[in-house]
C-alpha cells in the first residue's frame, strides 16, 4: 500500500466538495437566518448568482439588510469570496450611505424607518468624531419641529445605527397633496432654516437635505408605480455600469407594486440585463402576480424566536431584564422592530393597554375616560407624535386581544405573543366571551383606521368604549 488518499477521501477533494469552498462563510451578519445567508453564499462564491430573488418573510428579520450586503460583495472589485475587500471604491461607496452609490438602485417606501450608522450620518453632515452630542442635538431638532422621528440608538459611540421616520406634516400631510413633491420639500426645508436662523445648530440644514434626499414623488401612497419601474429601474438597466460590471436593483416592500408597475418589471424579468441582479423584498409574497413570483428564486426568511431577540437585547443591547422581555413579546419575531423601538415606551404603551383591560373588565366608566385621554396624548401639541402613540397603543391592545383569543381557544402556550403578561391577559379572557373578544378585535381595527383618516384621537377611542358598552356614546362633532 502507498499510503495514498482513500476513495472516501478523493471524493471530499473533488473540486466543490470541501468544507473550506463550500462552507457556509456568510457574507452578512444578520442574526437568525443561517440557512438563508449559506444559501446565497455558497452562490456567490460558486459564481451561480441569479438574476432575480425574492427575499421573502417577516418584516424586521434581515431581509433588506442581507439584500445590501450581498450588494457590497457583488459590486466589490476585489471580493474575498463571499466577502467584501471593504477598501476599494465601491465598498467606500457602501460604508457611507448606500444611496449615493453609482450603480446600486433601490426603490423603497420613503416612510419607512431610514436605519444610518452613526459614524457615517455625522461624517457626511460635516460633525466631526468628537461632535456627537451636537449630532445628537440636531437630529432632535428635525423631531420637533415635525421634520422626521428620530430614534436614537441606545449607548454611543460611531458604531451605533440611529433611525430616522420621515413622517413630519409638512413632507407627508395628506391634505397638501397626495403626492410627496419637490414643493412640500421644499416648505421641509425652510422650516428647518428658520430654526437655524433663530440660533440652533446651523448643520441640522444639512442632515434635513441628507435624509430627505431620496424623498421622490409618487412614494407617500405606499404603492410602487408603473413611471418608477420605468424611469428608475429600466432607465438604470438601460445604460452601462458607470464602473464595473454590474447593476443591483432592490425593490423594497416589493409587494407595493401596483399591477402596471409589475407588468413593467416582468418584461424585465423576461429579458434580463447580463450581470445584472434585482432583488424582490416583500413581506408579503401573495400581493405579487405568480408570473413575477415564477421568474425569482425564492430566499426565505424566518420570524425570530421570542428568546433569541429577549437574549440579544439584554446581551448586545445592554436593556435590562423586564424591559428586554416585554420588547422581544412586542416585537413579534421581528429583531429590527425590537431594535427601533424604546423600551421604556414599550413598557409604558403596556401599562396603559393592561389599566385598559382592567377598567373595561369592571366598567370603570370614569377610569376609562382618563384612559381616553392618555391614548389621545393630550398634552402633546404635536399631531404627529400623537397620532403614531394612539397607533402604538391600539397595537398593542390589538396583540393582547389576540393572545386572549387563543387562550380562550385553549391555544399552545407558544403561540402568544406577550408570554410575560399571560396571567393578566388569561383573567381578561376568562371575564370575557369570545364572541365579545372578537367584537373588540374588530372594534380596535376600525379605531385605527379612523385615526389614520385623521379622525379626532380622543373621540375615536370614546366611541370604542361606547361601542364596547363600555358608556354613553361621544356626542358626535
Amino acid at each position: 500500500m502507498d499510503g495514498g488518499p482513500s476513495g472516501r477521501e478523493k471524493e471530499r477533494r473533488k473540486p466543490g466538495r470541501s468544507r473550506a469552498a463550500w462552507g457556509p462563510k456568510f457574507f452578512s451578519d444578520v442574526f437568525g437566518q443561517e440557512e438563508a445567508l449559506a444559501r446565497l453564499s455558497r452562490s456567490i462564491q460558486q459564481g451561480r448568482v441569479a438574476n432575480s430573488y425574492l427575499f421573502a418573510g417577516p418584516e424586521g428579520v434581515g431581509k433588506k439588510r442581507v439584500a445590501l450586503d450581498m450588494a457590497r460583495v457583488l459590486l466589490c472589485e476585489r471580493p474575498k469570496g463571499a466577502k467584501a475587500c471593504g477598501s476599494c471604491r465601491s465598498c467606500r461607496y457602501m460604508s457611507s450611505i448606500w444611496h449615493l452609490h453609482p450603480t446600486l438602485l433601490v426603490i423603497e417606501d420613503v416612510s419607512q424607518p431610514l436605519p444610518i450608522e452613526r459614524a457615517a450620518i455625522m461624517r457626511l453632515c460635516g460633525f466631526g468624531p468628537s461632535e456627537e452630542d451636537r449630532y445628537l442635538d440636531a437630529a432632535k431638532l428635525l423631531g420637533e419641529i415635525g421634520v422626521v422621528a428620530f430614534s436614537p440608538s441606545l449607548g454611543r459611540g460611531p458604531d451605533q445605527v440611529d433611525l430616522f421616520l420621515r413622517e413630519g406634516a409638512s413632507v407627508f400631510d395628506k391634505s397638501e397633496s397626495a403626492l410627496v413633491s419637490e414643493g412640500t420639500v421644499g416648505t421641509t426645508l425652510a422650516r428647518v432654516e428658520r430654526a437655524v436662523s433663530s440660533g440652533l445648530e446651523p448643520r441640522a440644514l444639512r442632515l434635513a437635505e441628507m435624509l430627505l434626499a431620496n424623498t421622490t414623488e409618487g412614494l407617500y401612497q405606499n404603492t410602487i408605480k408603473v413611471g418608477q419601474i420605468r424611469s428608475q429601474l429600466q432607465a438604470r438597466l438601460a445604460n452601462r455600469p458607470l464602473y464595473g460590471k454590474r447593476h443591483i436593483c432592490v425593490i423594497d416592500d416589493a409587494h407595493n407594486m401596483q399591477e402596471p408597475a409589475q407588468n413593467s418589471l416582468l418584461k424585465t424579468l423576461e429579458e434580463p440585463v447580463p450581470g445584472a441582479v434585482i432583488i424582490l423584498i416583500t413581506d408579503n409574497p401573495s400581493a405579487l402576480l405568480p408570473t413575477v413570483l415564477s421568474r425569482c428564486q425564492l430566499v426565505t426568511f424566518k420570524r425570530l424566536p421570542e428568546e433569541f431577540i429577549d437574549r440579544f437585547l439584554r446581551q448586545r443591547r445592554g436593556i435590562k431584564d423586564r424591559a428586554a422581555t416585554a420588547i422581544a413579546s412586542y416585537s413579534g419575531g421581528s429583531l429590527g422592530r425590537a431594535i427601533s423601538v424604546d423600551a421604556d415606551r414599550i413598557l409604558h404603551v403596556r401599562g396603559v393597554v393592561e389599566k385598559l383591560l382592567g377598567y373595561a373588565q369592571s366598567r370603570d366608566a370614569e377610569s376609562l375616560l382618563v384612559i381616553a385621554g392618555l391614548v389621545a396624548l393630550e398634552m402633546e401639541q404635536s399631531r404627529a407624535v400623537r397620532r403614531r402613540w394612539a397607533l402604538q397603543v391600539l397595537d398593542t391592545l390589538s396583540a393582547y386581544i389576540r393572545d386572549a383569543i387563543l387562550i380562550k381557544q385553549s391555544a399552545s402556550p407558544d403561540s402568544i405573543i406577550n408570554k410575560d403578561s399571560a396571567e393578566k391577559i388569561a383573567t381578561f379572557a376568562k371575564n370575557t366571551s369570545l364572541d365579545e373578544l372578537f367584537a373588540w378585535s374588530d372594534s380596535v381595527a376600525a379605531t385605527k383606521e379612523k385615526i389614520e383618516a385623521n379622525a379626532d384621537i380622543r373621540l375615536a377611542v370614546e366611541a370604542m368604549f361606547a361601542q364596547r358598552g363600555l358608556f354613553a356614546a361621544p356626542p358626535q362633532p
